[in-house]
């Protein structure tokens, strides 16, 4: 598995005043609990890929060194961004039937990130909503997922999956080959040896989900329409 050097923006204040705090208010909703220490929970490489990945996308600024290199492997940072795409997208309040609601993580396909991502996620919520990361399964899956990942091994019946939501509040994300083209929301890509993405926002506004501007900024291609 290519290994990638991240650095980590350790000095990210959730609490602080300063305009950097105030700008990442303004892009996306706020989770008052982010507050508890992440490294407690989770391991320091997972930890920092989240802390790194919630900072790059919130200061709309690549990640500098602010501390030592942490070397992570790729999908411990496409976990990261997975989880932290939640907070740059809103879904139709319908979604949330109560508090207790999760905000459920979907896997279509083999796993790659291995314990990552459910070691990211297990101490984390969203706007209150605890979340929570399971398989994947036709049909009907569609019905419980706000978030889709669809793994590489899916490719050959990717069309199968995309139609399953089409129409439902589910952000499909992929780090297959031209997802976003083909009609996937957010697509992984490697840019210099270093994990980006693309967006469909077409595809995600057709679904009653609200992506960020701040997102849409940091793309590194922005795809209109798309095949179903």
């Amino acid at each position: 598995m290519t290994r990638l050097a991240e650095t980590v923006c350790v000095k990210l204040s959730l609490g602080s005043d300063d305009n950097r705090t105030k700008e990442m208010e303004s892009a996306a909703p706020q989770d008052p609990t982010r507050r508890s220490p992440v490294r407690r929970h989770v391991r320091k490489n997972v930890a920092s890929a989240l802390l790194a990945l919630a900072c790059g996308l919130a200061m709309g600024t690549p990640l500098k060194a602010l501390g030592a290199d942490i070397s992570l492997s790729e999908y411990e940072v496409k976990a990261a961004m997975l989880f932290n795409f939640a907070k740059f997208a809103e879904w139709p309040p319908h979604v949330w039937k109560d508090a207790a609601t999760p905000l459920t993580i979907c896997i279509s396909g083999n796993n790659p990130f291995g314990e990552s991502l459910g070691k990211l996620t297990e101490m984390q919520t969203y706007l209150g909503h605890p979340v929570r990361v399971q398989k994947f399964v036709l049909p009907g899956g569609a019905d419980i997922c706000q978030i889709l990942f669809i793994a590489r091994n899916e490719s050959r019946r990717i069309g199968d999956v995309l139609k399953s939501v089409e129409g439902k509040p589910v952000l499909t994300v992929s780090d297959i080959d031209h997802f976003t083209r083909e009609g996937g929301m957010l697509g992984f890509v490697l840019v210099d040896n270093r994990v980006r993405f693309t967006v469909n926002p077409a595809r995600t506004s057709k679904a009653g989900i609200l992506i960020s501007s701040k997102l849409l900024q940091l793309a590194v291609a922005v795809e209109a329409g798309g095949a179903n």
